[in-house]
């Protein structure tokens, strides 16, 4: 079994609340579970209206599934309009 984790550090541009910034990311975790079968959590910065931490997992058998599950997960997220990708990390255990 082989488990792969996404860290992902994210401006929210078009945010000018926290009900903003919850509306965005509902959205986003939301596509993302449902394109990808990943699980999706917003893991830091709750109380920053404008900044989101978010965490996205995905298990399989396969090693080099996870790593195009996570990396496909990246793109999709980069080509989002509203959002800009600060920083990532990606862990496979």
């Amino acid at each position: 079994m082989y488990v792969g984790s996404l860290r992902l550090e994210l401006h929210i541009q078009s945010s000018y609340s926290l009900k903003d910034k919850r509306r965005v990311l509902k959205s986003l975790q939301d596509r993302l579970r449902r394109t990808f079968q990943v699980a999706v959590a917003e893991v830091g910065d709750q109380e920053l209206w404008q900044k989101a931490v978010i965490g996205v997992s995905c298990v399989s058998g396969h090693s080099s599934l996870v790593n195009e599950t996570l990396q496909k997960v990246l793109s999709f997220v980069e080509n989002i309009d509203d959002l800009e990708i600060l920083t990532y990390e990606i862990d496979l255990y």
